[in-house]
């Protein structure tokens, strides 16, 4: 087999094991039901992933790798203002978690249960986080300097857009109910809105009224 054509096989295998692990969990997820889903043979499975838990880990590496590469896109660049890069932060960050809310929540659920399975892939995204993190408060702490916003630490921020976002997704339901709109895309649209002008407002400096 060619290796355009392993590489393909090998992103059905991934697409098949998100929809097995969203839908069954780890536990209840089986090698040979992704197998089927992807609609390759058990020996191809195993020739890229040997087992479940490496299968789940490189799905969970490249979730985060997908949602911190588009979230701190604009971080190597010099002319974008530092409150335009929050804000599309927030929009991406917020739509991620739109889109694959259920998966993450999934995920959440397996790492209190079997805390095991981030053990081995915690060091990798730890230090892809301290990275992005660092770059962020390089920007930040030179936006504060120069009277633009509050000093902020980078963790903190990132903490308050993913508490923000997490919270409004998850709460649709309630949301609804307590507000009586029926179209979720007006309601998710509004919260989307709110969430960038708390977050901006967040880091208003005393001296600059003027942040929206």
């Amino acid at each position: 087999m060619a290796k355009h054509q392993r590489d393909s096989k090998k992103e059905t295998i991934i697409t098949a094991a998100e929809e097995e692990f969203k839908q069954k969990g780890y536990d209840g997820a089986r090698m040979m039901e992704i197998a089927n889903r992807a609609g390759v043979g058990h020996p191809l499975l195993h020739y890229h992933f040997s087992n479940k838990k490496k299968l789940f880990q490189h799905v969970i590496r490249r979730k985060f790798n997908i949602l911190s590469q588009s979230m701190l896109v604009f971080l190597d660049e010099t002319d974008i203002d530092i409150l335009e890069i929050i804000k599309s932060m927030v929009i991406r960050h917020f739509d991620f978690v739109q889109q694959h809310g259920d998966y993450i929540r999934m995920v959440v659920n397996e790492f209190e249960k079997n805390p095991e399975l981030i053990d081995e892939i915690k060091p990798a995204v730890v230090e892809q986080l301290m990275q992005t993190s660092d770059k962020l408060q390089k920007k930040l702490d030179e936006a504060a300097s120069a009277g633009k916003i509050c000093p902020i630490k980078a963790s903190d921020l990132l903490l308050d857009i993913v508490s923000l976002n997490m919270s409004c997704i998850w709460t649709t339901p309630l949301l609804r109910s307590a507000t009586g709109r029926t179209n979720d895309c007006d309601l998710i649209g509004s919260r989307k809105s709110e969430n960038i002008k708390m977050i901006l407002g967040r880091l208003r400096p005393y001296n600059n009224p003027d942040i929206e």
